[in-house]
């Protein structure tokens, strides 16, 4: 799926484009997010933003 893993000077251009790309039925679809906590709260609050209600959330500190 080739999802980009870095953001653009703090703003969240390349993952939003990559959403648009996949072009995925909301309905049927699930993110299950993990990373760094602080990462992983700013990309829920995105995916939040942009009306997918379906997200999963891991966090670790290190």
């Amino acid at each position: 799926m080739g999802m980009p893993v870095r953001f653009s000077d703090g703003l969240e251009k390349d993952v939003v484009s990559w959403l648009d790309k996949l072009q995925l039925p909301s309905h049927d679809t699930t993110f299950y997010v993990a990373g760094y906590i602080p990462m992983v709260v700013q990309t829920r609050k995105l995916l939040s933003q942009l009306g997918w209600k379906q997200v999963k959330a891991a966090g670790f500190w290190k």
